[in-house]
């Protein structure tokens, strides 16, 4: 056992970490909340590295499986410096450590207004010969749960993803999930979620969160890759670690060779910390808003029309377009977007990535109706596909160079090729179809993405990791240096809605689209579960309350129901209104405004509220629903019933409250009330939704 005399203790921001000086490096104990921390002594110091950097040829020791643990590089690294350097934003805590092949520099970052740590690690070959590289992790944290776990009461949030299906939590306690040895020695069960690929987020969220029941602390991770990442938790000499990083070999065919005096950064992630799970999701909330591009559609909030879901789809035209405008323009919107199909002619798919416009749509050229959109006193939008062209396109025609590759031949998913944009010919492309968008009159462009592009390409680098990170990162670039150009556009980040749903893109996209769910009864699953991976004012949510799918829905026979529960759907997050409002009648309509003047009301608070979960995370097919937002002693509080019991008591978890009233629809007869701290809620029909408004105090 070892003394606390060579302890480091840096406390900032309600955390504290705690480092330990052994004969050769500092060591990480652990990262605690202020309020939780007592120092202690534990047995075997060394052990506790804080990250993971392995080389092609060194070893990793111990009886291990497929863990990524004991890299020889991290376990062998000695102590060079430190430093501690303030800002306005951070507190910034490096270390530097090195072998006789590489310098291994690590920054932590307290990022002020939040409890949230931020952590990465870089590279350098200081060696005279090249090295290669095969992980760069960003946080390595071991003794999880202390010196004897409770592995029974260490409960794992893993946030699945997928098509229709965003933003959807399960949870199990680390026992349930075999994270344990039998017999006091190394076991080779890990659990291990990953992505590889472009769309980062097509299975899972690149996060994850663990609760320690017997401390009473919620530990939330967050990567910010827009490709291939991973974590794993395992266990190690009887204790539990956590491995969170970008792409490395053995997950994600990913390695990178550095030539003498080369440096390599690598992904960055974050933890939070808090005592419960709406405030851990605050915590990361309100670092997803510190670390985020300065913009200010975060702060205006204009509500997007798009005339693509359950309406014309990808088939506009100038003439059906026309009465939408008319009777969007009165509504309020702030944009109107042409989505999908205004360029080309027909069977567009596979010769997606030329932007010709459409003649036999657009007879009068798509300005010309963009220009009636402006006329409206609306912005208009447009959509554009840019990483990806069809197989059938005159892009195709672009050098092999400028696509990803592997084995020898281009990379062929769904009719589609990969661009890579570490190429100058395509980021020209791309800086043309920017410019071409713009010159047509377009303020609002929706960016969309609806092919993955596997494990990546071998063209221009060593491995296929490692191509598909060369061109991430060389996209993230391409974005900052087309929000210089034109610092008043506004890219909303799709990819078949939401597959790339990260904070690498969303650290500079002010706008996410959650998902292509199209049915508004199944969307309340990705409402209220969506603000724990986006920003509630860069959630954007369909509201089509003229819907033709699943069913074909008659207007004049239309319940005021479904309208309602469509814009409670949104009403969170970034309202994306849809579907074709000019069949509506006008009481009907009047809902639909009824809703943008509520969602107006509350654009001042949201942009600093915080995500609320009082039944935590809700479950897909689940018959009732709650999430809310909550701003200084103010609740909005989506309310939904989705098939199941009509009279509900809602606990309301961490808050006192005072009053409850319905917020959205304020004259319907709904039957609400507080009792005991619980909101009493009579539903009056088997799929019906409110924004209520709560009133409390801390």
């Amino acid at each position: 056992m070892r003394k606390n005399e060579d302890d480091l203790i840096i406390s900032e921001n309600g955390i504290v970490m705690h480092f330990v000086k052994t004969e050769t490096n500092y060591r990480l104990m652990g990262i605690y909340l202020e309020e939780k921390f007592s120092a202690s002594c534990v047995s075997s110091p060394e052990k506790y590295v804080y990250n993971q950097v392995h080389l092609a040829g060194s070893d990793r020791s111990g009886h291990r499986g497929a863990k990524a643990v004991e890299a020889y590089e991290s376990k062998t690294a000695k102590y060079k410096n430190f430093s501690d350097v303030r800002t306005d934003k951070y507190r910034r805590i490096v270390f530097t450590s090195q072998t006789d092949k590489v310098e291994i520099t690590t920054t932590f970052d307290f990022i002020n207004g939040s409890r949230t740590l931020r952590c990465a690690q870089s590279v350098k070959n200081i060696s005279d010969s090249p090295v290669c590289l095969e992980e760069v992790n960003s946080l390595f944290l071991y003794g999880i749960g202390g010196e004897h776990p409770d592995l029974s009461k260490l409960v794992l949030y893993i946030p699945t993803n997928s098509w229709h299906v965003e933003a959807q939590w399960k949870k199990s306690s680390l026992r349930d999930l075999f994270l344990f040895n039998g017999n006091e020695v190394e076991s080779m069960k890990r659990i291990s979620v990953s992505n590889t690929g472009s769309w980062s987020t097509k299975e899972y969220l690149p996060m994850g969160i663990l609760e320690d029941k017997t401390e009473g602390v919620f530990l939330l991770w967050q990567i910010e890759s827009n490709g291939s990442w991973r974590y794993e938790l395992g266990d190690l000499k009887n204790k539990l670690y956590l491995n969170v990083g970008g792409p490395d070999f053995e997950n994600n065919n990913w390695a990178k060779v550095l030539d003498v005096g080369e440096s390599f950064e690598g992904v960055a992630a974050s933890v939070s910390l808090s005592t419960s799970l709406n405030g851990v999701l605050g915590e990361i909330t309100s670092y997803r808003r510190a670390i985020r591009r300065e913009n200010d559609d975060n702060i205006a909030m204009p509500i997007i029309f798009n005339a693509y879901m359950h309406a014309f789809w990808d088939y506009p035209s100038e003439s059906a377009l026309k009465p939408l405008i008319d009777t969007v323009s009165t509504l309020g919107c702030g944009y109107f977007c042409i989505d999908a199909g205004w360029h080309d002619e027909e069977d567009w798919w596979e010769k997606l990535g030329d932007f010709r416009e459409s003649k036999s749509r657009f007879p009068s050229g798509v300005k010309k109706t963009i220009d009636y959109i402006k006329s409206k006193g609306m912005k208009a939008g447009i959509w554009l596909e840019i990483e990806d062209v069809g197989v059938r396109s005159d892009a195709a025609g672009m050098p092999d160079g400028c696509f990803f590759r592997r084995n020898g031949a281009r990379v062929v998913n769904h009719e589609r090729l990969s661009l890579d944009f570490t190429q100058k010919e395509v980021l020209e492309r791309a800086d043309r179809l920017i410019a071409q968008v713009v010159e047509l009159g377009a303020e609002y462009i929706k960016i969309d993405y609806n092919i993955d592009s596997g494990v990546g390409s071998d063209c221009h680098t060593r491995t296929l990791g490692d191509g598909l990170l060369m061109h991430n990162r060389a996209y993230l670039d391409w974005l900052r240096e087309t929000f210089k150009k034109y610092p008043d556009i506004v890219i909303e980040n799709c990819a078949s809605g939401g597959c790339r749903m990260d904070y690498a893109m969303l650290s500079l996209c002010s706008i996410q689209s959650t998902s292509d769910q199209t049915d508004y009864k199944k969307y309340p699953y990705i409402a209220a579960n969506a603000l724990s991976a986006v920003c509630p004012e860069q959630a954007a949510v369909w509201a089509y309350p003229l819907a033709n799918m699943p069913e074909k829905i008659d207007p004049t026979s239309l319940n005021d129901e479904v309208i309602i529960m469509n814009m409670v759907n949104s009403m969170l997050g970034r309202i994306h209104l849809a579907s074709r409002l000019d069949l509506l009648q006008n009481t009907q309509l009047s809902l639909v405004r009824e809703a943008i003047t509520y969602y107006n009301k509350i654009i001042g608070i949201k942009g600093s509220s915080l995500p609320y979960l009082p039944l935590g995370f809700t479950e897909f097919g689940a018959d009732f629903a709650a999430a809310g937002i909550k701003s200084d002693k103010k609740l909005y509080l989506a309310v939904w019933n989705l098939g199941g019991d009509r009279n509900r008591t809602l606990p309301l978890p961490e808050i006192n409250a005072k009053a409850v009233t319905v917020g959205y629809p304020a004259k319907r007869n709904f039957n609400v009330s507080l009792e005991d701290g619980a909101v009493k809620i009579d539903f009056g029909a088997d799929y019906q939704a409110r924004i209520l408004e709560v009133d409390y105090e801390i």
